[in-house]
């Protein structure tokens, strides 16, 4: 399909019995996505699937072998070089932007639009999230029982009816989470802010992450949002934001971070996110006073 501009494509990646199988169809996504060769390809949109852990005492598994990069993650980075649109949801690490080499001044000439939905597990078995200072001591969750059985063996495998209901066994409910680990997230955030550097057509980028109150229960985000400035934008006061694409004169970084703050040369990167192609001044806003003044309304559902 030479002529294929965009392709939006989701994939389970909650295999839980089996952690190889889920490493392994991983890889052949990642094999798949390097094999592609649409030369007019310019959207994509993959969602890699997966129910959210709530037992955020047990141990996430690894999904790529140790000392190299997540395949999945650099395999998208590829195939992003020529994109306008981006959007990715699930498990990754840095080097979904961040290549082994390091980047040029323009490493994404055409991008415009992009949007991460990150996990709150790393591909190497980790957490990009720890618990509050006044949470107490989490114990590392330990199951009851150890599914022996091997994906080969499955055949030889007779019905037992109690045996399926402990393959169907709930774990607990342990969510404490929620606030970002600096050994882990700011690797990845680091990356971001050096990849948005190299974007000189980016109208708009999301880096959100989704984590659940610990206390009321109800979702909470973490999120690294910049908007360009628009032209349009001067023609409609007194709010000088465009109708169309809701973006205003100034450039503009979004941000709600849940008490977690980066280091001075971080915060200074993330500041200077599309000063080599705009000369407007950066506001900073929380994710509050950007809908308060956008007029973003929550979703009803």
């Amino acid at each position: 399909m030479p002529s294929l501009k965009s392709v939006k494509l989701s994939m389970d990646d909650d295999e839980k019995r089996f952690p190889d199988i889920r490493m392994r169809h991983r890889d052949e996504a990642a094999q798949a996505i390097r094999a592609l060769s649409l030369p007019a390809l310019t959207s994509v949109d993959l969602d890699f699937f997966l129910r959210r852990q709530r037992n955020e005492r047990a141990q996430p598994p690894v999904l790529h072998n140790t000392g190299v990069p997540d395949p999945l993650s650099s395999s998208i980075f590829e195939l992003s070089l020529n994109l306008v649109d981006l959007t990715v949801e699930g498990v990754f690490d840095g080097s979904l932007l961040r290549p082994i080499e390091r980047l040029s001044t323009t490493s994404w000439p055409n991008m415009k639009f992009l949007e991460i939905n990150l996990c709150i597990t790393t591909p190497s078995g980790g957490w990009y999230f720890t618990k509050h200072d006044e949470v107490p001591f989490q114990p590392l969750y330990m199951p009851q029982s150890q599914i022996k059985t091997t994906h080969s063996d499955l055949h030889l495998e007779k019905f037992n009816f109690l045996k399926e209901a402990g393959y169907a066994y709930l774990d607990p409910v342990h969510v404490f989470r929620s606030k970002a680990d600096d050994a882990e997230l700011t690797p990845f955030i680091e990356a971001y802010a050096e990849a948005l550097s190299m974007m000189p057509k980016l109208k708009s980028a999301a880096l959100t992450v989704q984590l659940e109150d610990h206390i009321e229960g109800e979702p909470g985000w973490f999120c690294i949002a910049y908007f360009s400035p628009c032209k349009s934008a001067h023609d409609h006061p007194p709010r000088l934001i465009c109708p169309r694409c809701n973006r205003g004169v100034t450039r503009q970084l979004v941000t709600s971070l849940l008490g977690w703050e980066p280091n001075e040369k971080l915060a200074d990167k993330l500041r200077r996110t599309g000063a080599k192609f705009c000369t407007e001044p950066m506001v900073e806003k929380t994710m509050d006073e950007f809908r308060s003044y956008h007029g973003v309304e929550d979703d009803p559902n």
